[in-house]
């Protein structure tokens, strides 16, 4: 960790990846009221959605509906300009997909333990091996980056974090850069949303919330199908919802 001694202003990138893919584009999104133009898809049967079920999750289908709703962000009295995202579920999915392939109902293979909205300080290290999975090798996603401490004040930030997904050790390490944010505004994002086995192939998936501020969603998925050559996973979707 590296020192600064000058004060930096923060700014907030987001880049979309688009994937490859000879299908549908892969889309996510969370239930809730946001505001119109951070929901651009449609309604639809097609969705699934990632359920907490006893001690673990289940993937169930997830029927979205999108209506209209007062955004209190931006919307006077008599005005609809949000959009809101339900599910025939009491139950509030981890987030909800489309488009990929071959999914299958019922029960997830899980990172264990589960933790919500897990934030990983400089240094840190978060354990996400599959509690069952074809392979046993252990897999952790690890905080590295540099402290910016401004002059004229106790405040301290982060810069260049970035987190690294680290498979295995000594010889054997495995190693892929999940996100590189220039600078961090606070201490809980980014930070872990779901990890297991979504798409069954029995090595792990991830769920991340890629914001580098509390209150903004930048939700992406990478799954382990999704992999290209010198990767252990591969981004297939992102969305970004929140902030003020």
């Amino acid at each position: 960790m590296t020192p600064f001694s000058r004060a930096l202003t923060a700014v907030f990138c987001v880049v979309f990846l688009v994937p490859s893919s000879a299908g549908e584009p892969i889309q996510i999104l969370r239930i809730g009221v946001w505001s119109g133009d951070q929901v651009t898809v449609q309604s639809g049967d097609d969705w699934w959605g990632i359920f907490p079920e006893g001690d673990g999750f289940a993937l169930l289908p997830a029927p979205v509906t999108i209506t209209r709703a007062f955004d209190g962000m931006v919307d006077v009295e008599g005005e609809m300009t949000g959009k809101e995202v339900k599910v025939p579920q009491e139950i509030e999915p981890v987030i909800l997909i489309r488009g990929v392939e071959n999914l299958k109902s019922g029960p997830l293979v899980i990172a264990k333990p589960q933790g919500p909205r897990t934030f990983l300080h400089l240094g840190k290290s978060l354990n996400v091996t599959l509690d069952r999975g074809v392979d046993p090798t252990p897999m952790r996603v690890f905080a590295l980056g540099c402290v910016v401490q401004n002059p004229q004040s106790s405040y301290v930030r982060l810069s260049d974090y970035h987190l690294q997904l680290i498979r295995g050790g000594g010889k054997d390490v495995a190693s892929q850069t999940l996100v590189t944010i220039p600078e961090l505004l606070g201490d809980d994002a980014p930070n872990l949303v779901w990890a297991g086995d979504l798409d069954r192939d029995g090595r792990v998936d991830l769920v991340y919330n890629l914001a580098n501020y509390y209150n903004y969603w930048h939700l992406a998925l990478f799954l382990s199908s999704a992999a290209k050559d010198g990767e252990l996973v591969g981004l297939v979707a992102e969305w970004v919802a929140g902030g003020c």
